[in-house]
């Protein structure tokens, strides 16, 4: 996804992009960029309420992040029916192995936010303890509007 956008925007869009979010825009010679939670959350949110892009624009962004080939994780712990608009990553570094997946819920019973970071030694493993705290949420909330 990153490499998609890097090739249709130029680099001082990018950088305004992350100046308008109050985000350290990375420098040139970084060859990491790190994003907090809040800060992965505030994208999803500002697409969720248009309050960035237009409707238009938000809804097309979050349409295309429905459709992800990643189905561990965060969908993995919802039934099938649920629809996700979610970005996943997972890197080496420093022998530590990473997996985030943040994203919007749309459930019957209300849409929320859902961000999880992990790191360990076995991608597996942090996939399945993605799933586990995605199902928990998801019952936990349905539960309260049932």
């Amino acid at each position: 996804a990153a490499n998609t956008l890097l090739t249709n925007i130029s680099t001082r869009d990018i950088e305004n992009i992350y100046n308008d979010f109050g985000l350290k825009v990375p420098g040139s010679g970084e060859t990491e960029n790190f994003m907090t939670v809040m800060e992965y959350s505030s994208f999803f949110r500002t697409l969720y309420n248009a309050s960035y892009l237009n409707r238009k624009m938000s809804e097309k962004a979050l349409k295309l992040l429905t459709s992800p080939t990643f189905t561990q994780g965060i969908v993995a712990g919802l039934p099938r029916e649920t629809l996700v608009a979610h970005k996943f990553g997972e890197r080496v570094f420093e022998n530590k192995k990473q997996l985030h997946d943040c994203g919007i819920i749309y459930s019957n019973n209300g849409n929320y936010l859902l961000c999880i970071m992990t790191k360990g030694d076995d991608f597996k493993k942090m996939e399945e303890a993605i799933a586990n705290i995605s199902k928990n949420v998801f019952h936990n909330l349905n539960s309260f509007t049932n």
